[in-house]
Parts: structure tokens; C-alpha cells; sequence
């Protein structure tokens, strides 16, 4: 009578955790922020002062964040490499 019980209890448990989808929503919800937060991180500049510049490739041009990044990630002297480098990480993160 004890073994039966306790194959009850486990039965009951497992049917339980089946029922749990939590889990499965929180890491979807996750995802989908995290998607949403690459194209922003890839496609939106957004300036700190109304006086700022647009941002501009080496030959002037206005640019995307993803195409400014790659171009200063080559540049040895530039003052902005570690923001390019930051950048690549939201990038390949």
C-alpha cells in the first residue's frame, strides 16, 4: 500500500509540472526584448545634446550605427574605437 502511494505522489507531481508554463513564457518574453534591443542598438542613434552631429562615416556621409562601427573598428588612432568595440559586442551578443 506504501508503493502505491508513493507511485501516486510522483504521477501527481509530474502532472503538475506539465501544467507549469511560466517558464517557456518568461524565456520567449526574453527573447523577443532581446531581438527588439539589437535592431535599436543596430539602427537608432540617439544623441545626448540637441547639438550633436548625426553620426557620419570617415568620408562625411550619414550612417547607421551598424555601418559606423565596422568602419571605426579599423581605425588605430580614432577616438572612437571603444565605442565601436562596445557596439560590436551588442552585436554579437
Amino acid at each position: 500500500m506504501a508503493d502505491q502511494l508513493a507511485v501516486a505522489d510522483v504521477q501527481t507531481i509530474i502532472s503538475d509540472d506539465m501544467k507549469d508554463t511560466f517558464p517557456f513564457y518568461a524565456v520567449g518574453m526574453t527573447a523577443m526584448l532581446t531581438v527588439v534591443w539589437w535592431f535599436v542598438l543596430l539602427f537608432a542613434y540617439v544623441k545626448n545634446h540637441t547639438n550633436d552631429v548625426n553620426l557620419t562615416n570617415l568620408a562625411g556621409e550619414e550612417v547607421f550605427p551598424i555601418q559606423w562601427f565596422w568602419e571605426r573598428l579599423n581605425e588605430q588612432t580614432d577616438i572612437y574605437v571603444y565605442i565601436a568595440i562596445a557596439l560590436l559586442w551588442g552585436f554579437s551578443a
